[in-house]
């Protein structure tokens, strides 16, 4: 026997009618006094705009020429490789939560960093329907939709032994100052290739972050653009006084614009940069990569200088200190742990 179910319509502004089904009428009632307040708040019910073409707007209106190319290529991936599949033949003023938690639940398969990138992409699209395109009273991409899964395996700081032995094995190569800038600057990798000599200031023992070298899939070897990830990367940052020392004994003998050049003089590229650091890995006795020296010095900014999270959050470059906790909290932690050792011992 097929289950019953109850209509009843409201006539829009346009003369069009709409219809509102439910289980019971009270349920399908329910629907439409729930539509009647969209309509007195000034909401237009009648839009027939789906998730795919409210996602290509975003896309090009929102995001193309605003951000960085490699961003713009996370987003369009995102968009049509996990969300127009799973919500995209739906109207905007049809999706509810459970269409978010429904898309997600088919996509167990990927880690859970990478759900959690299709959400935020995900709320990010619905806010144009709720804030621009006044379609929806809300977002239906909640905020206790979460991306489930095991956590990636985090990044570890290289210990005191390890940090010695790098900037041992990296003396007198090409790589030097891009460990030693990494170590003591916190520099993302783009951040140190696009540095210039004039980007020190030696008097106030300074270091501006202003540019980067971008990669792109259409220029893999990098290029340079005088933006940085984010608003909160411009930044200056303050050097110790031998990091100083030993960049001025280097810039007197350089013929570059560039701090970390290639051999041609200019900035060095993408497939120099991993070529020389395979080099130099192999010879270091334990495994290491490039952006574990920017977080061995965010972490030694918290654990031994005593940087707060808001210095800390600025120094990084990070857009907000809830990025800085999500991944130095446990160090935070750490530290007042010994502070509270050595006040109680201290009695």
């Amino acid at each position: 026997m097929a289950k019953k179910s109850y209509t009843v319509t409201l006539t829009l502004p346009n003369g069009k009618r709409k219809y509102f089904r439910g289980s019971t009428r009270k349920e399908a009632e329910a629907r439409r006094e729930e539509a009647v307040k969209q309509l007195d708040a000034g909401f237009d019910i009648s839009n027939n705009m789906t998730v795919a073409e409210l996602s290509e707007l975003w896309l090009k209106d929102y995001k193309k020429g605003n951000v960085r190319d490699v961003t713009y290529k996370g987003y369009d991936t995102r968009v049509h490789t996990w969300i127009i599949p799973a919500l995209g033949g739906l109207k905007v003023i049809d999706v509810k939560p459970v269409h978010i938690r429904r898309m997600l639940s088919g996509y167990n398969e990927l880690s859970k960093g990478t759900r959690r990138l299709i959400i935020q992409t995900t709320r990010t699209i619905f806010d144009v329907a709720v804030e621009d395109l006044d379609m929806i009273p809300k977002n239906p991409c909640v905020k206790n939709i979460k991306a489930a899964g095991e956590e990636p395996e985090k990044v570890s700081a290289l210990t005191k032994a390890q940090t010695g032995k790098l900037l041992a094995v990296a003396k007198g190569t090409r790589l030097y100052l891009f460990v030693l800038l990494a170590l003591n600057a916190g520099l993302r990798r783009g951040e140190l290739l696009g540095l210039m000599w004039s980007d020190i200031d030696f008097d106030k023992g300074m270091l501006t972050v202003r540019r980067s070298v971008s990669y792109t899939e259409n220029n893999p070897q990098g290029e340079l653009v005088h933006t940085v990830k984010t608003e909160a990367g411009y930044r200056d940052i303050p050097l110790p006084q031998h990091v100083l020392a030993e960049l001025s004994e280097y810039k007197a003998q350089s013929c570059s614009l560039y701090v970390i050049p290639g051999r041609d003089g200019s900035y060095m590229s993408s497939g120099t940069l991993y070529y020389e650091w395979a080099q130099l890995v192999g010879e270091l006795g334990f495994p290491c990569h490039p952006h574990q020296l920017r977080h061995t010095c965010i972490t030694n900014w918290i654990a031994d200088a005593g940087l707060d999270i808001k210095e800390a959050q600025y120094c990084a470059g990070h857009s907000s200190s809830d990025m800085t906790l999500d991944r130095y909290a446990h160090y935070l932690k750490q530290d007042r742990i010994e502070q509270t050792k050595r006040k109680i011992q201290a009695v």
